[in-house]
């Protein structure tokens, strides 16, 4: 299913935004892209254990006479991140990681993937042709209403606050270390007799 999301988001982003994808047909931006697929699958996986096996099971055992409610909300669950893997792959064209890319979606695009994601869910179904036309349309359509919705393609992506003040502790630990690095060699080149770094 990946290999037809790949080629089809970008060809459709390549026709939508003009923009072609350095070394798109070389093997290293494939294999990379097979390598963030496998992790957004294993993230789906564990957000889905974690939503509809735990949460959904202390929920109803709390309130049993919903439970009737149990397999709409894992179908809407499971669609979501159908659809969460779909929108990803076009954020991934932007050098967004996965989790920023969850925030990303989590803060705005929802509702893209619930609307991509049930008809991928229900295309999925059909013998043989759903599994390799259900990603074809989806994700054409996925770049298209991304491009429409979303300011990646002309502003990149802008972290929120919380990542900004993540960004900014990373940030003065890596100039902390820097600094330790060069009073250790400037002791170094003291003790020596040798000329200071700069």
């Amino acid at each position: 299913m990946e290999v037809v999301i790949y080629h089809f988001m970008r060809g459709t982003i390549k026709v939508v935004l003009g923009r072609d994808m350095p070394d798109a047909n070389t093997f290293k931006p494939f294999f990379d892209a097979q390598m963030r697929m496998i992790g957004v699958a294993i993230t789906s996986w564990i957000i889905e254990l974690l939503i509809t096996n735990v949460a959904f099971s202390v929920a109803f055992s709390i309130v049993p006479f919903m439970s009737f409610l149990r397999s709409p909300l894992t179908l809407l669950v499971q669609a979501y991140l159908l659809g969460f893997a779909i929108v990803d792959n076009y954020n991934e064209q932007f050098d967004i990681s996965i989790n920023q890319s969850l925030g990303y979606i989590r803060r705005s695009y929802m509702g893209v993937c619930l609307g991509l994601g049930f008809p991928l869910f229900l295309i999925l179904y059909v013998p043989l042709i759903g599994a390799l036309l259900g990603p074809l349309l989806i994700s054409v359509t996925a770049a298209i209403v991304m491009r429409e919705l979303s300011d990646l393609h002309l502003v990149g992506y802008i972290p929120s606050e919380k990542e900004m003040k993540k960004m900014d502790k990373q940030e003065a630990r890596r100039q902390k270390r820097e600094a330790k690095k060069r009073r250790k060699a400037e002791r170094k080149a003291r003790r020596k007799g040798l000329p200071l770094p700069s």
